[in-house]
């Protein structure tokens, strides 16, 4: 089995179905349009980062400082024992944080980590 080829295959099949449904009349919309599929659009580089024993990455505080969560964050993710407690804020790990960054600029992400890492949060 080659798998690079079947990835050709299957890039090129997906490829052909996003274009079935372009039906663009005007030449620059459509040069623009092929200029981005061409130049990886529908595939873009992945990126990998790798998080041994779950690297701290900041407080809800420390996040909305630096605009990467909203101000409300710093009151809904803290740790209390009950209703009335006011809680200890949370700090995420660095996959966390990275992932919200990613977010805060509109890109597409997969996140992937063991079993009780905090992707739900994420």
């Amino acid at each position: 089995m080659d798998a690079f080829g079947i990835l050709d295959e299957v890039l090129t099949d997906y490829q052909s179905f996003v274009e079935g449904f372009l039906n663009i009349q005007d030449d620059r919309v459509r040069t623009k349009v092929d200029d981005e599929i061409d130049g990886g659009l529908l595939w873009p580089e992945p990126w990998l980062a790798l998080n041994p024993a779950f690297e701290p990455g900041g407080t809800v505080s420390e996040l909305v400082g630096r605009d990467v969560l909203h101000p409300a964050a710093a009151e809904i993710f803290r740790v209390r024992s009950e209703p009335t407690d006011p809680g200890r804020e949370i700090t995420f790990h660095r996959h966390q944080t990275d992932a919200f960054e990613v977010a805060n600029r509109r890109e597409s992400y997969v996140l992937t980590t063991g079993t009780g890492s905090g992707k739900s949060m994420a």
